[in-house]
């Protein structure tokens, strides 16, 4: 069957148009069977596919189409009264009211129309999130528009050069680089300040106690907490500014807050940072200037620092610290070696025998 077009700024209301009536009127009375003079030909009609409750169809056939009518077509339909599986039907084509593309009116009216920025250059939200790989992120850095947002997965071996952060400090670009552990970097370039920039070692080890040096007394020493995670970062010192960091947290924590502390290894204390009321995606999102320990922990209120509870513990040295071959004693400082350390354990031994021993004699005596 012909589509009809309806045009508004003629303002025709009839039956859909002389073509289009024509049409779905022979169709129509073909399929209810006037033509043998079996069915009735009395029809209900129904309009498919408005978007305003303006536009509608009367019982004789009558087109209205509302002014604010956004739906390009419409499907008009005839149906027999007595056996709705009998119906003709007709695709209006709705055109604006000059007759040709409908013109969008100027977000601000009365201010002067700017040029586009870049001249055939089409705008689309399409180009303003980017997917590269570590490999090319400096050069799409470099050819990014303002506004982009540029996604890279990165391992644990991955850096994120100087180059990149000079190319990016104060222009409105945003890094997300997402770990193999789901943790992921946000920087944008509005938020770098240095005058110098250094390579950013990008691994984060996320997960128990054991990953870090914070000791069990001082994690324990936390009132309130449902859980925690330990995150510690390799990157040594202060960043060039302002990063964020998105850490999944899991759908248990979902609509619970996450806190997070800073761990102090001079004083052995937690220090008390920000907390992030986790919503349905499970992360939780905080704002960094340093890279050091921290310790994130779930729980049904925010926190504050009046939450940690334990005196502090300073931390040991570990191993990677110190080769594995010395370690420091926690009250003097100086170093001990491990054979000093089995030296004292063996004399301790041997006190303790000749302890036994002479409570022995006693007993006998």
């Amino acid at each position: 069957m012909k589509s009809a077009n309806y045009d508004r700024k003629r303002e025709i209301i009839g039956s859909v148009q002389k073509q289009s009536a024509a049409a779905l009127t022979k169709v129509s009375s073909k399929s209810v069977g006037t033509e043998t003079g079996l069915i009735s030909q009395e029809v209900t009609w129904t309009v498919e596919g408005a978007n305003s409750d303006k536009t509608a169809i009367d019982s004789a056939g009558h087109l209205t189409v509302g002014e604010d009518e956004t739906a390009k077509t419409l499907t008009v339909r005839a149906a027999s009264t007595e056996d709705s599986t009998k119906s003709g039907m007709a695709v209006v084509n709705v055109l604006p009211k000059d007759g040709g593309e409908e013109e969008k009116p100027h977000p601000n009216p009365g201010e002067e129309e700017k040029p586009h920025p870049n001249p055939g250059e089409e705008e689309s939200p399409d180009n303003k999130v980017v997917e590269t790989t570590m490999e090319e992120l400096l050069d799409v850095v470099a050819d990014a528009k303002e506004g982009t947002t540029i996604r890279a997965k990165a391992t644990t071996e991955d850096i994120l050069p100087a180059e990149v952060l000079e190319a990016m400090a104060g222009r409105d670009i945003t890094l997300e680089i997402t770990l193999e552990n789901g943790i992921t970097w946000v920087i944008n370039g509005k938020d770098l300040t240095a005058e110098e920039y250094k390579d950013i070692w990008l691994n984060i080890l996320y997960g128990d106690i054991s990953i870090g040096t914070v000791p069990a007394s001082v994690i324990d020493g936390v009132k309130g907490a449902l859980s925690y995670q330990v995150a510690v970062l390799k990157h040594s010192g202060e960043f060039h500014g302002k990063v964020t960091l998105r850490f999944p947290v899991g759908r248990a924590a979902i609509g619970k807050y996450t806190n997070l502390f800073y761990y102090n290894e001079t004083t052995g204390k937690l220090e008390y940072i920000q907390s992030d009321l986790v919503g349905e995606d499970g992360i939780a999102e905080f704002e960094l200037t340093h890279a050091s320990q921290y310790v994130l922990y779930v729980s049904e209120k925010a926190m504050n620092q009046d939450s940690v509870t334990g005196a502090g513990t300073p931390a040991p040295e570990s191993p990677e610290d110190n080769g594995g071959t010395t370690a420091s004693n926690p009250k003097t400082g100086d170093e001990e070696s491990p054979l000093a350390g089995f030296v004292l354990a063996v004399g301790a031994l041997g006190t303790a025998v000749a302890l036994f021993v002479n409570k022995k004699k006693l007993l006998h005596s």
